[in-house]
């Protein structure tokens, strides 16, 4: 078995029994699971005392595979911690540990997987490393929302496969670093109007983000942020650059929710475009952006993320 070793943290600006209560209790897990996001038909059974030490948090789903929880240790309002074992889709075991520190008038809660995974993936080590850690940022992402406000306006549909007509984009590309993305893409977008003004182009109300690569190594997105134009004039002066999205098939996620969220969409896409054997071709997925104003409320944001297809 090849070894792992994962931790991530979040802020949150909540008393620290409140932080770890909503995050002992098995009961409450599925309002910031970075998993069961995918599928939230999946089949879950947690013991009746959700929060003691022996309390379990079984699931099964046909698209996020299958495993169980178990609490090992409860240390009140500083140490949790639980045994993963996965069934499917391959099986594995680890060890989780969650921390929990004071931080002003708040709590530091920090996600830690201490584990291993099937020797025959050895290959993919890196890979799965920034998966899981991607995961645990998203979940952290959903608990800091769900203990702050009480919910998490984040959500996902699946419109399936659409034919697409050639698509041509005047944008900024930029690498992005997967920690700034939410910060970088809107002051691009805050920056793009301007941009275009001094170039003598239309902004044109059809917002789109193609990403281009993403290197899981150094966890960094290759991405254009720019605009759908009906025209793309001869020259484009920098910093503006062109892309062109071909025409054809694509798998498609509508995520309903905050931006910041927008990993639940994209993740719920993976393994669903996994499930139902879907490749990629060598195009950029894409973000189309169907809400339009400024302080939209999060509740009110849609995003339509696609996957060109083979």
């Amino acid at each position: 078995m090849s070894k792992l070793l994962i931790e991530a943290s979040i802020p949150v600006q909540a008393s620290l029994s409140n932080v770890f209560d909503a995050v002992a209790d098995f009961h409450r897990r599925a309002a910031w699971s970075p998993w069961l996001c995918a599928e939230p038909d999946a089949k879950v059974t947690i013991s009746e005392d959700g929060c003691s030490v022996g309390a379990t948090y079984v699931w099964e789903g046909e698209v996020i595979g299958a495993g169980d929880l178990q609490r090992v240790e409860v240390d009140q309002n500083r140490i949790l911690k639980e045994r993963l074992r996965i069934r499917k889709p391959f099986p594995s075991q680890s060890d989780i540990t969650f921390t929990f520190e004071p931080q002003g008038e708040g709590a530091l809660v920090t996600w830690r997987m201490d584990g291993s995974w099937p020797w025959f993936l050895f290959f993919m080590k890196a890979q799965i490393q920034t998966v899981i850690w991607m995961d645990f940022q998203r979940g952290l992402k959903m608990l800091k929302d769900y203990v702050e406000t009480g919910e998490v306006h984040s959500s996902s549909s699946i419109p399936g496969i659409r034919s697409n007509p050639r698509m041509q984009v005047v944008g900024i590309r930029r690498k992005v670093p997967y920690e700034q993305i939410n910060q970088i893409m809107s002051e691009l977008y805050s920056r793009l109007p301007e941009e275009f003004a001094r170039a003598g182009l239309p902004t044109e109300d059809h917002p789109v983000a193609v990403y281009h690569e993403f290197n899981m190594k150094e966890r960094i997105f290759d991405l254009t942020a720019g605009f759908i134009v009906s025209e793309i004039p001869a020259s484009v002066p920098a910093p503006l650059s062109q892309c062109t999205i071909p025409a054809g098939k694509t798998f498609n996620v509508e995520h309903a929710g905050s931006y910041r969220h927008l990993g639940n969409g994209w993740f719920t896409m993976m393994f669903h475009a996994r499930h139902r054997k879907l490749k990629q071709c060598s195009s950029g997925a894409f973000e189309l952006y169907l809400s339009s104003g400024e302080n939209q409320p999060d509740s009110e944001i849609r995003t339509l993320i696609c996957m060109p297809l083979r």
